[in-house]
C-alpha cells in the first residue's frame, strides 16, 4: 500500500496545472489522513503551493489529527494555516471538539479538572478565531463556554494584534 501511495504522490506532484495539482494533492492528503498516516498527510498538505487549497487540506488534517486524540498537534497545524478565515474555521472546529469531548457542559460550576482544561482550551481557541475577525462562526461554540472568560480572552487577543 505504501508503494501505491508513493506512486500516487509522485504522479500528483508531476501534474503541471497548479490548480489540478493542488486538488490531487489535497485528495491524497485526505486519503493519507483517513488511513491514519498523519505524518504523510501533513507533508503532502504542506507541499500544496496554492494557499487556498493548502488551507483546506490543513483544516481537514487538523480535524483528523484531533480525531486521533492529539489536540496539541492539531492546534499547531490549525495555527499554521495562512488564510485567516480558514484558520479561524479550523480553530473553531477544535474548540467545538474540546467542548464535545469534555462530556459536560462548560459552565462556571464545572468541577472536573479535565472539563476545566477543556473549557480553557476551547475559550482560548475561540478567542484566537475572534482575533482573526471571524465573529459569526464563533457564536455557536462561544455560547457553550463561559462567556465572561470568552469575552476577556477575545479582548486580550484583539489588543495583542
Amino acid at each position: 500500500a505504501r508503494t501505491l501511495a508513493d506512486r500516487a504522490e509522485t504522479i500528483a506532484g508531476s501534474i503541471t496545472d497548479r490548480y489540478e495539482q493542488a486538488q490531487a494533492l489535497t485528495a491524497l492528503a485526505e486519503a493519507a489522513a483517513g488511513a491514519g498516516d498523519l505524518d504523510r498527510a501533513e507533508r503532502i498538505a504542506r507541499s500544496i503551493t496554492d494557499p487556498k487549497q493548502q488551507a483546506w487540506a490543513l483544516t481537514a488534517l487538523a480535524e483528523a489529527v484531533a480525531g486521533a486524540g492529539d489536540l496539541d498537534r492539531a492546534e499547531t497545524i490549525a495555527r499554521s494555516i495562512t488564510k485567516p478565515d480558514q484558520q479561524a474555521q479550523a480553530l473553531i472546529g477544535l474548540a467545538s471538539r474540546c467542548v464535545n469531548q469534555s462530556g459536560a457542559p462548560l459552565t462556571r460550576d464545572s468541577a472536573s479538572e479535565g472539563v476545566a482544561l477543556a473549557r480553557l482550551r476551547a475559550r482560548s481557541l475561540v478567542a484566537a478565531a475572534l482575533a482573526l475577525g471571524s465573529w459569526e462562526p464563533c457564536l455557536g461554540v462561544g455560547t457553550r463556554v463561559q462567556l465572561a472568560g470568552f469575552a476577556t480572552l477575545a479582548a486580550e487577543r484583539l489588543l495583542a494584534n
